[in-house]
């Protein structure tokens, strides 16, 4: 189980945040572990800690992935054309969809 997003420091963002990921990785748990996972694209630290720090502008580079991987329908492919799910790539450490 998942902790509200009033939790947060900025609940509105995580709001968005779970709403675009559960959807792209399928479950909660698949998105809770992607959001603790140091990931590569953003210089090794963890989408959440980006996300919940004060500062907005923190989280903008995660969201911005996000809302691109969800533009491009990546997810909504993967039974089509074999694209994975946001947090299926490579043990949760993923890269930019081109």
């Amino acid at each position: 189980m998942r902790k509200p997003t009033s939790w947060y420091q900025n609940p509105e963002v995580m709001e968005e945040a779970f709403r675009l990921g559960i959807v792209a990785c399928g479950s909660v748990t698949s998105f809770v572990r992607w959001l603790n996972a140091p990931n590569p694209y953003f210089g090794d630290a963890s989408p959440l800690a980006l996300l919940d720090d004060a500062s907005l502008e923190t989280g903008v580079p995660v969201m911005e992935f996000m809302r691109d991987w969800e533009q491009k329908k990546l997810f909504e492919q993967q039974n089509k054309n074999q694209q994975p799910k946001l947090c299926d790539v490579d043990a949760l450490q993923i890269t930019m969809p081109e």
